[in-house]
């Protein structure tokens, strides 16, 4: 059961890391030069230990599937191949973003996070999310899938059948920046704003669609999108088949 407490305000923070490494064959990393380009085979100890080691401007491949907690807070790349999954093992946020550190994630997922914000990416920098999809996660309060504290542009991305309290799928905080190009939330539910909650920071969707998300909230909740204090614009952007209703709040360009 979902449990309202958007009166309650939440610090933020992140741990600390990055560096480029190579993974042997026993799954040891060693060091690399800056803005190389390395790979590492889960489990998650290896990525890890590749991002606390790595040089700025790295960029890591992960393969495999990672289980665990990742904290990123430096400038690197995080590039999947053949299907790598971030998975937090529902015991924490699964991919966590310094203030100051320059993210740029593709073709990822981070899945399975359980947390009291941002279950499955919490942003306090900038992010980048090429290809990627963020799924499957739980906050007891603000952005089941994702919270943004910063910068963060979605490309090409998915983001779906996540929970809060506030933006199943995604909760932008105050201040903060939101882009969606081409990409999609759905099948995420809260209390307020079942796919998206904009706290009093900008949100812009460009070519993107928020569906069949859900708010238990009642008809003032935001099916799709919840805009409170903030900016919401939506350039050739469907908001369609959300329960109760397509928004609330003053959303430019939504027709529900």
């Amino acid at each position: 059961m979902l449990k309202m407490r958007a009166t309650r305000a939440w610090r933020l923070w992140a741990p600390a890391v990055t560096v480029a490494v190579t993974a042997t064959a026993a799954g040891v990393v060693s060091a690399a030069p800056a803005s190389a380009q390395t790979i590492v085979n889960c489990p998650a100890q290896n990525l890890q230990t590749a991002i606390d080691n790595a040089a700025p401007g790295s960029t890591i491949m992960v393969a495999g599937t990672c289980a665990g907690n990742v904290t990123v807070e430096k400038n690197l790349s995080l590039i999947g191949f053949g299907g790598a999954v971030l998975d937090g093992n529902a015991a924490g946020t699964t991919l966590t973003v310094g203030a100051g550190a320059d993210v740029q994630v593709s073709a990822l997922t981070i899945a399975n996070g359980s947390a009291e914000n941002g279950a499955g990416l919490l942003n306090n920098g900038s992010v980048t999310l090429n290809y990627s999809i963020v799924r499957d996660s739980n906050a007891n309060f603000y952005g089941g899938a994702v919270l943004n504290a910063g910068m963060m542009t979605l490309n090409g991305s998915t983001v779906h059948s996540s929970t809060a309290d506030v933006g199943g799928g995604i909760a932008n905080f105050s201040g903060a920046t939101l882009t969606l190009n081409a990409s999609t939330v759905r099948d995420n539910t809260a209390l307020s704003g079942g796919g998206v909650a904009n706290l009093g920071g900008t949100v812009t969707m460009n070519y993107s669609a928020v569906t069949t998300n859900t708010s238990v909230g009642g008809a003032d909740a935001g099916g799709g999108i919840h805009n409170s204090s903030g900016s919401v614009s939506l350039m050739a952007t469907s908001v369609t088949d959300n329960s109760p209703n397509a928004c609330t709040g003053s959303v430019e360009g939504c027709t529900g």
